[in-house]
Order: C-alpha cells, then structure tokens, then sequence
C-alpha cells in the first residue's frame, strides 16, 4: 500500500496548479492523513482503478470543483473518510463511511452529492452554507447530522435515505422560494429530525416515486405563507409523532394533493407561533388525494376538497380555527370518529356541494 503522511493540517500543504492536488488511481490500499490540499480543478480525485482509500484529518480547500472526487467504476471501493474539512464532495460509489467531518465554504456555497452506487453511512456530519443531494441508486444512512443554511434533496426511484438525530435550517431569502428537505424520489425514513424552513415548503414529498417514513420530526415554517409538510403529486408519506409550527396567518401547516397520494399521520399537531396565533388551515386535503389522521391535534381547520378526496380521522381535536372548523366541499369524503371542535370563529362544520360527505 500507499501512505501519505503529512506533519498536520496546518502544516503540510500541497497546491495544485491545474489539475487534482493529489489523484488516486493505485489498486492497492492508500493512506492520505494530516495534510492541507489546496485549489487546481479538484483536491482529491479518486479513479476507477481505486479500490481502497482512507482519508484521515484532511482538510480540501479552494478547488475549482469538487474538492473530494470519486468517479464511477466497476471496481469494488472501500472509502474511509475521517475528520475531513471539505468544501465539496462528489462521490459516485464505493462503500463510503463518512465520520466527524466538516463540508463548508470558504467562500460560495458547499454541496456534497452522494449519487451512482454510493453505500455510504456516516456519524456526526454538518454541511453548512450548502446542500446535501442523494440521487440515482445511492444508499446513505446518516446519524447526527446538521445542515445549517442549506437544503437537502433525494430524487431518483431507486435512493435511499436514513437520517437519525439531524437538524435542517436553511436561510431566510428574499429571492424566489425553495424547499428544506426536498424528496423527488426514492425512500426516505427520517427519525428525530428537526427542521426550520425560510421559505417554501418545510419537508416536502413530491412524485409517485416519492415516498417518506417519519417519526419525531419537528418543522417549524418561519415564512407568513409557507406549508409545514407538502405531499404531492402521487407521492405516500407516513409518520408518527409530528408537530408543525407555522409562522403567519396565511400559513399552511399539512398540504396532500393530487391523485394517488397519500398521507397517514399518527399523533400529529400544527401549531401556530405564539408571535402569529392565527392559523388559516391546518391540514388541506384536496386534488383526489387521500389522508388517515389519528390523534391529531390542530390550532387551524381541516380542509377538504374535491371529487375522490377521502379522510379518515379518529381522535381528532381542533382548537380556535380562525374560521371554519371542519370544511368539507366539493364531493370529498369524511369519516369522523370520537372528534372534539371548539373555538372556531364561524362554523364547527361544515359540509357542502354534490357528493359530499360526512360520517361520524
């Protein structure tokens, strides 16, 4: 094997010219430890030919693209990556493990995109000022992780995503909105997750390939007219355990639309903040989707409309609507057991237009 080993970070530095600082292509086992590497068009390029890679304590900066480069292959990769300080990463296979590392920007925005036949998991993770990705046949377990001022998005039917004990908050932007966590595609189970949304929508599951398993997840929308939770577009969604904190009194806390989609909620509250007490609706459910809430608490009403829309809520507890408690219209369909309504400024409930219905 191959090691390289630098006196320390701050110590050993190698500047690439144009190319990688430091490009891996042997078969036999590499050691890169306790060095700086700095600018050229990456900072550690992993070939093909690699098999076996660990990196320890180094620190990738200024690059012109990725700074951690790891391309696709037929070759079997072990990747082991510890205590890096990175600005980017672009890893395409390997079994990766990925532990108290850093991805920052010194200046621009961090990405680390995890995509092609990637099997990574990792322990104690933070992305700051940037976004995490996991695309294509990526497989990514993460515990603790922290992504500060940043998104994360998993597209393509075939990822998957595990994230335990994380914490989400993107930055407030006056520009055009976007989405925290973002799943396009693919499975994803998240577990004891904290989310806190700028703008846009908090968490959300959109596309038939789309699909969520959450269980206590917090998501605070901070926005006067954004949506806690969105799913969408025939995408499943199903948690246990989930309180949505709003923002303003045009907020929306949960929003299930479109054909084939469909919403199972356990144990779930939206809430508005104690600085924006009114809440327009708490959960809609509209656009032929359909939704099953048991022991769901809310400070807004409950909206459904549409032909097909079908709910069914057990244990259901709405408080203070601004409005209309329970709103049923447009030929949707609502199965109400052991339910308690008070507060709402005008009607408990109401139930409207052809084909309605309601069952208690």
């Amino acid at each position: 094997g191959v090691t390289l080993q630098g006196v320390c970070v701050g110590d050993t530095t190698i500047r690439a010219v144009d190319e990688s600082g430091i490009r891996i292509e042997s078969a036999e086992h590499v050691m890169v430890r306790g060095l700086t590497v700095r600018e050229g068009s990456q900072g550690i390029l992993i070939e093909p030919e690699a098999t076996s890679v660990d990196l320890d304590s180094v620190r990738i900066i200024h690059a012109q693209n990725a700074g951690l480069g790891v391309r696709a292959g037929e070759q079997s990769l072990a990747l082991d990556l510890d205590y890096l300080d990175i600005e980017s990463a672009e890893i395409n296979r390997g079994q990766v493990t990925l532990n108290n590392s850093s991805v920052t920007p010194v200046t621009g925005s961090a990405e680390l995109a995890l995509a092609g036949t990637t099997q990574l998991s990792g322990d104690t993770i933070f992305v700051g000022s940037g976004d995490l990705s996991v695309s294509e046949q990526a497989d990514v377990s993460l515990f603790n992780l922290v992504i500060s001022e940043g998104g994360f998005s998993v597209s393509g039917a075939d990822a998957r995503m595990s994230i335990e004990q994380g914490f989400l908050a993107q930055q407030e932007s006056s520009g055009a909105e976007s989405d925290s966590m973002r799943i396009n595609g693919g499975s994803v189970n998240l577990i004891s997750v904290g989310i806190v949304e700028g703008s846009g929508a908090g968490l959300l599951v959109v596309g038939e390939e789309a699909s969520l398993y959450g269980r206590d997840l917090e998501v605070q929308q901070r926005t006067t007219a954004g949506r806690g939770l969105e799913v969408s577009g025939g995408a499943y969604a199903s948690v246990d355990r989930m309180a949505v904190i709003v923002g303003g009194a045009d907020a929306l806390g949960i929003s299930v639309s479109g054909q084939n989609t469909e919403f199972n909620g356990r144990s779930v509250s939206v809430f508005s903040s104690s600085d924006s007490p009114m809440l327009q609706s708490g959960i809609v459910v509209e656009d032929s989707a359909w939704a099953t809430l048991e022991r769901a608490q809310l400070d807004g009403g409950i909206k459904l409309d549409s032909d097909f829309v079908d709910v069914d809520a057990t244990d259901l507890r709405i408080t203070n609507a601004p409005g209309l408690g329970v709103d049923i219209q447009g030929g949707a369909s609502l199965t109400l057991e052991r339910a308690h309504i008070e507060g709402s400024t005008q009607t408990g409930i109401r139930v409207s237009g052809a084909g309605t219905d309601l069952r208690a």
